[in-house]
């Protein structure tokens, strides 16, 4: 918590300045998920929609650690993603969860998650024609030139026709 104290008129523009945020900030999250939601809808055989992000990196801990265990800092990186897709007419979704000690969250870490994912994603769908990726769309990891070139080789490394990825 954070104590703040300003005159009334300082307040008053400070508030006015942060809902303008707010308000841009709530427009976007809007019109993302109404476009994720309206994709899943629109979602055409032997089509893939991959939602996935980085999750924080979690500490291995025991319940009854000894005083030793206590200073261990290992730690593992979780990368969610949901693969939705048409079975039998319906959208259907799977959870998947990618678990690794690269606490690296970089391009090569996402191009691996990409790898186990498709490897997955192969058993519910054949080969899909066409896998749109979704995520929020930070820099170090997805919205960058790196990841961009991946998606122009995609069809190379993943034997899939195309390829796009919105970045939330």
């Amino acid at each position: 918590m954070v104590i703040q104290q300003e005159s009334v008129e300082d307040y008053i523009d400070l508030i006015g300045r942060n809902l303008e945020k707010l308000i841009t900030h709530c427009y976007i999250a809007k019109a993302q998920a109404t476009y994720l939601k309206e994709r899943k809808q629109d979602l055409e055989e032997e089509t893939a929609l991959l939602l996935g992000d980085f999750a924080e990196n979690y500490r291995f801990t025991m319940q009854d650690e000894v005083q030793g265990f206590h200073w261990n800092n290992s730690q593992c990186t979780l990368h969610p993603v949901i693969i939705y897709c048409i079975e039998e007419g319906s959208l259907i979704h799977r959870s998947n969860s990618i678990i690794s000690d690269d606490n690296n969250h970089d391009v090569a870490f996402v191009h691996l998650v990409q790898k186990a994912v498709i490897n997955d994603l192969i058993y519910m769908i054949s080969r899909p024609k066409i896998i749109i990726y979704f995520s929020d769309g930070c820099g170090a990891q997805y919205k960058n030139r790196n990841n961009f070139l991946n998606l122009c080789i995609h069809k190379q490394d993943f034997k899939v026709m195309e390829s796009s990825h919105v970045m939330a």
